[in-house]
């Protein structure tokens, strides 16, 4: 997880294949959006909180996304719900 350029939100900078959030459907880009149905603010304090929550919530934890997908997008098909043919979706990822 990694800040972005504008410090407003907090985004999946890669994937480790087979790792946990590869295993989940977490893809490089991923914004992140709420955990545990607490909304991430879009400001700069946005990183601190994701990773406060994912240090210290029990788990299983619940994960809400937001993916763009690009046209040259040439990453391995898996099966990710809903549909990859959809260009904006937002997913709900459960981590153990």
């Amino acid at each position: 997880m990694v800040e972005s350029k504008d410090l407003k939100s907090c985004y999946v900078q890669g994937v480790v294949e087979h790792g946990q959030g590869w295993n989940v459907g977490l893809m490089k880009d991923d914004i992140i959006i709420s955990i545990q149905n607490q909304t991430i603010p879009l400001n700069e304090t946005a990183y601190d909180i994701v990773m406060g929550y994912l240090q210290t919530l029990p788990r299983p934890v619940t994960i809400r996304i937001s993916r763009l997908k690009s046209l040259e997008d040439t990453a391995q098909k898996r099966d990710v719900y809903p549909s990859w043919s959809v260009p904006f979706a937002v997913l709900l990822l459960l981590i153990d």
